[in-house]
């Protein structure tokens, strides 16, 4: 800073430095300052770790990655000055249109309609026994359109049940929990889309012995859980090149395993999903 306003303004480094409150020896200490062997190490493996990611990992996926794979203790933070001064910064995620979600709502009559029981809270101990559930598009760049719904734990942060179709129709959807293995009295949280608002829909989660829970009108976030892991799988998948369904299968398929058995969770001690699941199973409480 005080470098650019003196190549602007013509101000001498005496004034600026009175103006930083920094001492004049201490600003040209830093101005010659040189890295470390060990910090020049660890610049080139956090832009190491970064590339490899294709430039999809923001500070924090980096941190884990370091503290898990390199085992080195440092501090997010630490991350975060070096990223930035090496220029390295993630993709950022396009915001959610809420005004499009509400256009795209259907009027349901009253019954059809659940309560929010989570109302916004995601965090739980007991895995099989909350999910959250939605659909996504999936655009490939030959034109082709297909549909994603998924299903996962809150408590452990696992995708237990996922399915692809040509059709976004109830049968995605009862497909998807066809696949799922929820404990007794569980509950499923969804929005308020035509096709969770279904007879079917409703009578199936009634066969599984579950508890329907729906956002509010016109709040996507409450949510969040499982749109947080469509905006993953569309930020860090080269999905849309996929010329067809088994392709595009193929990508999902090693996406959800890479996703639960690798991808390390900041808000859960930087587990992976298993890793919490079967500290959950085995001990009865969480690990964070």
């Amino acid at each position: 800073m005080i470098s650019l306003l003196n190549t602007q303004q013509n101000l001498s480094i005496s004034l600026l430095c009175k103006i930083a409150n920094v001492s004049k020896s201490g600003y040209y200490t830093w101005l010659n300052r040189k890295l470390s062997d060990e910090d020049v190490k660890l610049h080139n493996l956090i832009k190491y770790i970064f590339w490899k990611a294709k430039g999809k990992f923001g500070y924090r996926r980096v941190t884990m990655e370091l503290k898990r794979n390199y085992n080195l203790d440092i501090n997010c933070k630490k991350v975060f000055r070096i990223m930035k001064n090496e220029g390295l910064k993630a993709v950022i995620r396009k915001k959610y249109n809420s005004s499009t979600h509400v256009l795209a709502q259907r009027k349901n009559e009253t019954w059809t309609i659940a309560p929010n029981i989570l109302n916004g809270n995601f965090n739980y101990d007991k895995s099989e026994t909350i999910y959250s559930t939605d659909v996504t598009y999936l655009f490939l760049k030959n034109g082709k359109r297909f549909f994603l719904s998924a299903i996962k734990d809150l408590a452990t942060g696992e995708i237990s049940a996922f399915s692809l179709s040509y059709k976004h129709n109830i049968d995605l959807i009862l497909d998807t929990l066809n696949k799922l293995n929820p404990k007794e009295n569980s509950i499923l949280h969804s929005d308020r889309g035509a096709l969770y608002t279904s007879f079917r829909y409703i009578q199936k989660l009634k066969e599984m012995k579950m508890t329907r829970s729906m956002s509010d009108a016109a709040k996507p976030t409450q949510n969040a859980p499982i749109e947080s892991f469509f905006g993953h799988f569309k930020d860090e998948v080269e999905y849309k090149n996929c010329k067809n369904f088994k392709e595009l299968k193929d990508k999902i398929d090693g996406y959800v395993y890479y996703y639960n058995t690798s991808r390390y969770q900041w808000n859960k001690k930087m587990l992976t999903p298993n890793e919490v699941k079967e500290y959950l199973d085995s001990y009865k409480c969480c690990p964070f």
